[in-house]
């Protein structure tokens, strides 16, 4: 099962608490429960990019305080939406292609 500490694998996030994680994460379970994912790097792709996606406004926030301070624009966080496609994207395409119900987690999702 992905932790806090794998998540933070993935991207930077030293602005937020590990409690300030957890719930997404838990949320990110919730929405892969019963899915069987072949490694632990599948499971860490699509449970900690899904966490990200539920982190995203928090980060985005964040994000845009940094810029607005250093007044700098990163294409990948221009805007929420393209930040969160991101985040879901990477999600999704670590999801096991055999596993029944994707699709609606997909769905369910965006």
């Amino acid at each position: 099962m992905i932790e806090v500490a794998g998540v933070r694998t993935l991207l930077l996030l030293d602005g937020l608490t590990d409690p300030q994680i957890e719930p997404h994460l838990n949320r990110a379970h919730l929405d892969t429960e019963g899915v069987v994912f072949t490694s632990a790097t599948q499971e860490l792709e699509a449970v900690g990019w899904k966490t990200i996606y539920y982190l995203s406004p928090q980060l985005w926030l964040l994000t845009q305080r940094r810029v607005n301070e250093m007044d700098e624009s990163l294409d990948t966080f221009k805007d929420l939406e393209t930040f969160q496609d991101y985040c879901l994207k990477r999600s999704n395409e670590a999801m096991p292609s055999d596993t029944t119900g994707n699709e609606e987690m997909a769905w369910a999702c965006t």
